[in-house]
């Protein structure tokens, strides 16, 4: 077990040293167009909000592996795992709804100043959901938000992220926060 646990501390420590941060790639097309994420960098995400049942939150990880132009717009691409858990107060019944995924995403950086950069960022995946209804299922899931850079490793985040179950239990979560993004 001990092994196991240094493994995953020696690969997110080399993800880490990996990553430069506050690298800005600028469009050479279109100026302000930008991508502040490059292969190999960590990020982490964790927000607060509101699910289609009550009060919710979020958190994960995600490893950025490559970059990417279309047309002159810079574009980078990672992987990312998200958990999501909800107290249901708004509707009276008890229980905890939850959700997990991993999901391929993509961000689209705009940079038109000093104080307004921003990162817009989704991701598509799998994973598995459950609420009062639907004890268990496997669902499609997305997360998507925008984050504004208060700093080069620090963002304020406003996101969303939803669950559709499939099969004979199917249900859904859907999820509206805000929260920070940093660069680990």
């Amino acid at each position: 077990m001990n092994k196991r646990i240094a493994l995953i501390v020696l690969a997110l420590l080399l993800c880490a040293s990996l990553s430069v941060f506050g690298a800005e790639k600028k469009s050479k097309t279109i100026p302000w167009m930008a991508s502040y994420n490059q292969a190999g960098q960590l990020n982490g995400y964790l927000s607060a909000g509101i699910d289609g049942w009550g009060v919710a939150a979020s958190a994960g990880a995600e490893i950025i592996i490559g970059e990417f132009d279309i047309g002159g717009v810079p574009l980078s691409w990672g992987v990312m795992g998200r958990g999501l858990i909800g107290l249901p107060l708004f509707y009276g019944y008890a229980g905890i709804d939850y959700g997990a995924a991993g999901l391929a995403t993509l961000h689209w950086g705009v940079d038109f100043g000093a104080s307004t950069k921003f990162d817009v960022y989704a991701g598509l995946g799998a994973g598995v959901m459950g609420n009062y209804w639907t004890p268990f299922a496997i669902a499609f899931s997305q997360f998507a938000g925008v984050s504004w850079f208060l700093n080069d490793n620090l963002t304020l985040i406003v996101e969303d992220g939803y669950f559709n179950g499939f099969g004979y239990l199917s249900g859904w979560l859907s999820y509206w926060g805000v929260g920070v993004q940093v660069k680990l």
